[in-house]
């Protein structure tokens, strides 16, 4: 997709692995590419289980994808930070990630 200066959200290769109790793995997100236009609305539709929540909460800054670009309004939130496996937050990604919100 397309950067450009009406962009208010732009996600990139959105990815998102849960480490399941047994040590497999479950991919939840698998690649979401898409943006949102200053002014536009949206709805996120589809079944469940299909990741909407985690999507949301993403882009919401609850939670971390485990890879993939998130823009928003001009930030690259995790621009310059290696995104952590197993759930830990390094304290500098915390603290950008909540001055932000």
């Amino acid at each position: 997709m397309a950067m450009n200066d009406d962009m208010i959200l732009t996600v990139t290769d959105l990815h998102k692995t849960f480490r399941l109790q047994d040590g497999g793995t479950l991919s939840v997100l698998n690649g979401i590419t898409t943006g949102i236009r200053k002014g536009e609305k949206i709805a996120v539709i589809g079944p469940s289980g299909s990741g909407k929540s985690t999507t949301l909460n993403i882009i919401g800054l609850v939670d971390l994808p485990s890879s993939g670009t998130v823009i928003l309004d001009g930030i690259d939130i995790y621009g310059g930070y290696k995104l952590p496996e197993g759930g830990v937050i390094p304290s500098a990604l915390d603290r950008r990630i909540t001055e932000i919100r």
